[in-house]
């Protein structure tokens, strides 16, 4: 969200399309998927690996931030009408805890309406989002949107290389215990944020 806010790198929207893409790490394309009742609000999906300047990173895989352009990252608690600016989605749904926050094969590879945390917008309202099949870690990754079933897609002939909350308030990965876990993650978490 930075590089963008700074100029230096463009999202790709992929809101309400479905297919697989691929997504190389720590480089653009950053995939957005925007809520369209409140374009201030979205997600960015990016893969993340530890090399090059991202060696240090904490954990690999896919990173799924939610975005509000209006929000403020002193905010706390969350709550609907108050969101942090920046706030990474656990995959482990835990904030404070960076092992096992990426989503990945082997480990959590899919973010939905049924998943927690949940892909809605802050717990309140469907997102659309249902991401699934996210490949292991590595210099490039795939994940998938829409349908589960990946083999009618295919024969369906969709493009399978390049089509294109918990706790205080569900969906968000809060624990329910105040604005003291979540500010733990908040700071854990930005050494995860250098390539957004």
């Amino acid at each position: 969200y930075l590089r963008h806010a700074s100029g230096w790198l463009d999202f790709e929207d992929i809101t309400g399309q479905s297919g697989t893409w691929t997504s190389p790490a720590n480089e653009a394309p950053v995939y957005k998927w925007t809520n369209p009742d409140y374009p201030a609000a979205y997600y960015l999906i990016q893969a993340r690996a530890r090399t090059g300047f991202s060696a240090g990173i904490p954990d690999e895989g896919l990173t799924i931030w939610r975005i509000d352009e209006n929000g403020d990252n002193q905010n706390c608690p969350q709550e609907y009408g108050s969101h942090f600016l920046v706030d990474l989605v656990h995959a482990n749904d835990e904030p404070t805890v960076m092992e096992g926050a990426t989503y990945h094969a082997g480990g959590v590879d899919a973010f939905g309406a049924d998943t927690s945390p949940s892909s809605d917008w802050w717990g309140i309202n469907p997102s659309g989002l249902e991401l699934h099949s996210v490949s292991a870690p590595g210099a490039t990754m795939t994940f998938s949107i829409g349908d589960v079933d990946t083999d009618a897609d295919e024969d369906a002939g969709a493009d399978t290389d390049t089509a294109a909350d918990s706790g205080a308030d569900a969906g968000d990965g809060a624990t329910g215990d105040g604005c003291g876990c979540r500010a733990a993650g908040r700071a854990q978490g930005g050494s995860l944020l250098g390539a957004i």
